[in-house]
């Protein structure tokens, strides 16, 4: 083969190269859920689209507790099943973590997500497990009282979905978590629900049944 026919030959090899190689195997799926990682303080979470979901925040009222999945998590959620993000934004990661397509969840018991708690911490939207957390520690039932879930008890919601069950000496970290900084509420007396009765579970408070 002289010279001419092997330049050739390897442009023509060269060019069927190119043409092979543009596709890759890092397609991005539809209909995915977004990340769970943040970046940082104040950062924004990737998604499986082109939708970016904030966890932005400058007091606690901008953030708001979601299933991390689109379905949710069978039984008792952990907090890998759920996160914090910001409150404008909890549509747009709904949509996006469930697509544009029905769903198909499992046909399983959904707890509730109740026991987690959104704060704004150093500008980022975070989870507080009460579960877990000394401000439900307890020994007996009567180490726990009602709170609701909201800075301001006067006024505030008393629906069962608005409560939970904190330690009776844990009001003042409670609020910390919850009001923010020179946070003024009304001076009133709140009506909590009577009928509710408050277990001591595992060491921790909690109100049975939710």
């Amino acid at each position: 083969m002289s010279q001419l026919q092997s330049l050739a030959f390897a442009i023509a090899s060269c060019a069927l190269l190119l043409a092979c190689g543009g596709e890759s195997d890092n397609s991005s799926s539809t209909g995915g859920a977004p990340g769970t990682g943040a970046t940082g303080a104040g950062g924004m979470m990737g998604s499986g689209g082109s939708v970016a979901i904030s966890t932005q925040c400058q007091v606690h009222a901008d953030c708001a507790v979601n299933s991390a999945s689109c379905c949710g998590s069978c039984g008792a959620p952990t907090q890998n099943d759920v996160i914090a993000i910001a409150t404008s934004d909890v549509a747009a990661y709904r949509a996006a973590a469930c697509g544009t397509k029905p769903v198909a969840c499992p046909a399983c018991a959904t707890g509730s997500n109740l026991r987690f708690l959104a704060t704004c911490e150093s500008g980022s939207c975070k989870v507080v497990d009460l579960g877990n957390s000394p401000i439900t520690a307890c020994t007996s039932d009567a180490d726990c009282t009602l709170r609701a879930t909201t800075c301001c008890e006067c006024g505030a919601p008393m629906e069962l979905g608005d409560l939970v069950a904190i330690s009776s000496n844990a009001d003042t970290v409670f609020s910390a978590l919850v009001c923010d900084v020179n946070q003024a509420c009304a001076m009133c007396m709140p009506q909590y629900p009577t009928n509710i009765k408050l277990s001591c579970a595992a060491g921790h408070c909690v109100i049975p049944g939710i």
